[in-house]
């Protein structure tokens, strides 16, 4: 869907995206949102794939293969120093715990899950999406 999103949206400037972390999948998901955070960091550019192999993977999410997976994308490190960031060092715990209580307060319930203007919205809806941002373009809805 975010190709979609991206094109009618996001590229003529209707509306910005905004992803939050939102660890649902226990431990291993909490490590793979901080390994998240840590290849947008350093290398944003290739941050929607690397989000996308993520959940490719996402039913047998393990540490090590969560950071083998962040090495392909991030040059300079090894994937045992990821490890060691996500495990030891806790690197970005802070912003996940965030991205987490917030979406709590937005009544997140797993993932994914949209939310424009503070309503929840059918993320694989195209046409309930288009529907609400043409409204809030319009004025008709804050």
């Amino acid at each position: 869907m975010y190709p979609q999103l991206k094109t009618r949206f996001i590229d003529s400037g209707e509306a910005n995206l905004t992803f939050v972390n939102y660890p649902v999948i226990g431990i291993p998901s909490v490590y793979a949102a901080m390994a998240s955070e840590y290849v947008f960091r350093e290398n944003p550019d290739q941050w929607q794939e690397f989000t996308k192999d993520l959940y490719d993977i996402q039913t047998t999410l393990s540490n090590q293969r969560i950071s083998e997976l962040a090495v392909q994308y991030v040059d300079g490190v090894t994937a045992e120093e990821i490890q060691e960031m996500l495990e030891i060092e806790q690197m970005y715990i802070d912003d996940v715990l965030a991205d987490y209580n917030k979406g709590d307060e937005l009544g997140v319930t797993g993932t994914p899950y949209l939310v424009i203007n503070g309503q929840a919205v059918n993320h694989s809806d195209l046409g309930a999406i288009e529907t609400i941002v043409n409204k809030i373009a319009s004025g008709e809805q804050e």
